[in-house]
């Protein structure tokens, strides 16, 4: 008796050894009626999959979708601001599409923050892009110089950055506070004349409820009487 309960406890730590390791290797198996091809596309990108099912891929951000008209606006605004980055994107659409793809919508990012901006303001907020560069390879070089003379002066030209970053990152702050200045008296008056017209604004939103609307065009059925 005690021997065939040995044997039965051997099969079954043998058989959890070979199936335990092969289930943590393929993970957690799909339920019946579940195929393992299903659970595998499950995990596949919404988009991924959209894409193969011949369903609309709708743009969260439709707004960033990028134009015909989006590439000449970011080409004129890089020209202006960024001479040497124009020339460059120019030469990579001819010789790499794929890389002034990626050059352009970098470019487009620091287009949108700035576009709607004044004129002086977008100029310092273009700026303060250029100084962000120019003080990151600043550090760089700090980093690698070996030289104590040549690293202080290095670090005093980083100095120098940095104070003209400030600069231009104040403008554009100080315009963004003059700007909701504005915007919060503006909606202060905008409250008071409202408390003003409290009677005139209630008197025309009652109006048009009460304005007879047309029909449908289907009729709703009438509940049925219950049986007593």
């Amino acid at each position: 008796m005690v021997n065939k309960r040995l044997a039965a406890l051997i099969t079954a730590i043998v058989a959890a050894a070979v199936i335990v390791p092969a289930y943590l290797r393929a993970g957690s198996e799909p339920t019946s009626g579940t195929s393992a091809r299903s659970v595998a596309d499950d995990r596949k990108p919404l988009r991924r999959r959209r894409a193969r099912e011949g369903r609309p891929m709708h743009r969260i951000f439709e707004e960033d979708r990028f134009t015909k008209e989006k590439v000449k606006e970011v080409l004129a605004f890089a020209k202006k601001h960024f001479p040497d980055e124009h020339e460059r994107i120019q030469s990579l659409r001819k010789e790499n599409p794929r890389q002034a793809r990626r050059a352009l919508r970098r470019m487009w990012w620091l287009y949108k923050r700035v576009r709607h901006l004044p004129e002086e303001i977008q100029a310092a907020a273009v700026a303060k892009h250029r100084l962000n560069i120019a003080i990151f390879r600043m550090h760089r070089q700090i980093i690698q110089a070996t030289d104590q003379g040549e690293k202080a002066k290095l670090k005093k030209k980083l100095r120098d950055l940095l104070g003209k970053q400030f600069d231009n990152d104040q403008a554009v702050k100080e315009y963004k506070v003059k700007r909701l200045a504005q915007e919060l008296a503006k909606l202060k008056a905008e409250i008071e004349q409202r408390k003003k017209d409290r009677k005139k604004i209630i008197s025309k939103r009652l109006e048009m409820l009460m304005k007879p609307r047309p029909a449908a065009g289907r009729e709703f059925r009438k509940p049925k009487p219950v049986d007593e």
